[in-house]
């Protein structure tokens, strides 16, 4: 597979992950979502399944959570189910694909749903109310959220710059990025209530982990961190023993999401530890494989002109069509180098965690 195999679009993504299924002899389940695409095409979450009937262990990757950060996932499923036509893949590995979580946000260039949400602050337990901010998230409504379409000649870096040099990059990411339930119309808003995808993840989960009691889901994102490099975030209790097993088997070290040395932060409603505490009996690991892209300032700006366009400006302006190209751009870049050098981690850890459950006692 080469840098120039990434799809062009959701619907070019999702019928190549369906002929390489077919092809590949996998299980492919097909559910359709309410919402529609840009010209009323149907859209789906697909399931592929390679489920021998000796599976021990499960590894499952998913894509597209964010939607418009499903390129480089939906390619790197692809690769998996491309190298199973060719070679043999282990007869007691359960390996599910989940393709496009977020299927609106993918075909409309979205990091969001068809509700505005951000589907990984959705998924919140069933004890927690959708309510609530962050406390400092109000005072950056203004910065965020400005009720007007976009413009490229905003001077968006310079106040930006500014806010971290007053605050601190890493107070201004927990204070805006970790999920708000107040500002229907803002970033990084987490809904009123569970998201048809929430709900539908819940339901499948038992169908996904199968048997197995040993589960290991890489989650695949793009935008944090260096461009090109690779931090897999854990999101959910693990025992240390477990976790260093995994960090051995899988050459990569496992980052807590709101650690210092981390990209990320820590966010109410996330899907991996909702899905933890919904397996209690198993051994199950979530991981963010978060690659990065450009640096927070620019992927921040590409986030609000975007949502600024969809809310306050129109289909066919210019400025509509900039901010879409800006959004693609900060989430998968057009760099060849950027491209070949995630697909080659990418792949390298997804074979990685495949050949350790193939080989784990």
């Amino acid at each position: 597979m080469t840098t120039h195999d990434f799809p062009s679009d959701y619907f070019t993504a999702r019928d190549r992950f369906r002929d390489l299924a077919q092809r590949a002899g996998w299980t492919l389940h097909q559910h359709t979502i309410a919402a529609l695409g840009p010209q009323g095409e149907p859209l789906t979450i697909d399931t592929a399944i390679h489920a021998p009937p000796s599976a021990q262990r499960t590894v499952m990757v998913s894509s597209a959570l964010h939607g418009v950060e499903g390129f480089l996932g939906s390619t790197l499923q692809c690769a998996v189910l491309e190298q199973s036509i060719t070679s043999s893949l282990p007869s007691d590995v359960r390996i599910v694909l989940v393709h496009a979580l977020n299927p609106y946000g993918y075909a409309h260039l979205r990091r969001w749903n068809e509700e505005g949400v951000d589907l990984n602050r959705n998924f919140l337990r069933d004890d927690e109310r959708y309510q609530g901010s962050p406390q400092a998230y109000p005072q950056f409504n203004g910065l965020l959220n400005q009720p007007s379409p976009p413009s490229p000649w905003e001077p968006f870096r310079l106040r930006a710059m500014w806010a971290i040099a007053r605050f601190g990059l890493r107070q201004l990411k927990q204070s805006i990025a970790t999920g708000q339930y107040d500002f229907p119309q803002g970033l990084f808003f987490g809904g009123h209530g569970p998201c048809e995808t929430t709900r539908y993840v819940r339901e499948q989960l038992a169908n996904w982990s199968g048997t197995s009691r040993d589960v290991l889901h890489l989650d695949i994102h793009t935008g944090l961190g260096k461009p090109g490099e690779l931090q897999l975030l854990l999101d959910g209790p693990i025992t240390t023993e477990r976790r260093r097993l995994i960090e051995q088997r899988l050459a990569e070290s496992i980052v807590v999401a709101d650690a210092e040395e981390s990209v990320a932060y820590a966010c109410r409603g996330s899907i991996g530890g909702d899905l933890t505490a919904r397996l209690p009996d198993h051994d199950y690991t979530y991981l963010c494989a978060e690659f990065g892209t450009h640096d927070p300032v620019t992927v921040l700006k590409a986030l609000r002109a975007e949502n600024r366009a969809y809310h306050w400006g129109q289909p066919a302006a210019a400025t509509t069509r900039w901010a879409k190209d800006l959004l693609v751009e900060a989430f998968c870049p057009r760099s060849d180098q950027w491209r070949s050098q995630v697909l080659a981690r990418g792949l390298r850890v997804i074979r990685a965690a495949v050949q350790d459950a193939a080989t784990a006692k």
